[in-house]
């Protein structure tokens, strides 16, 4: 299949994604819009070295939309649940674009996170240290 016809696809999947997941809807359908796309993500991420950069950085704006949706006590019961979380996880494989982790660190600060984070304050666009990470990711991937 053609990069094109992957693009299509895929983009197909996530527009059906959002649909359901319009104002209006229950959380529970918000919240499982926001990790399948992040499953999505991810895994095109994992598979395809970052040749899909652009696709990622449109999956990385519908999550935002759905999050910014979110008021206050669903954004905390979203992160008690462990969702956030798996978002953090996300920076591990996101070694992309300064402009994809800026709307990944965007995502981050819908929940009270910041640009920075850990005991020595490294930077979520730290784009060469996270694309190390992410090709070690996609390397063990492989092998399993």
């Amino acid at each position: 299949m053609s990069k094109a016809k992957v693009v299509e696809e895929v983009n197909g999947f996530r527009r059906g994604i959002l649909e359901r997941a319009r104002d209006g809807t229950r959380y529970e359908t918000r919240r499982n819009a926001v990790e399948v796309l992040r499953k999505i993500s991810k895994s095109v991420l994992l598979c395809v070295d970052g040749a899909y950069n652009g696709m990622l950085e449109t999956f990385l704006e519908s999550i935002t939309g759905l999050v910014e949706r979110m008021d206050g006590k669903e954004r905390e019961r979203f992160k008690d649940e462990g969702f956030y979380d798996k978002l953090v996880e996300m920076r591990k494989v996101v070694g992309m674009t300064k402009g994809g982790m800026m709307k990944l660190a965007m995502i981050y600060e819908f929940f009270g996170g910041e640009r920075k984070e850990g005991s020595t304050g490294e930077s979520l666009v730290d784009g060469d240290r996270l694309e190390r990470e992410r090709a070690a990711l996609a390397r063990e991937a492989r092998q399993k």
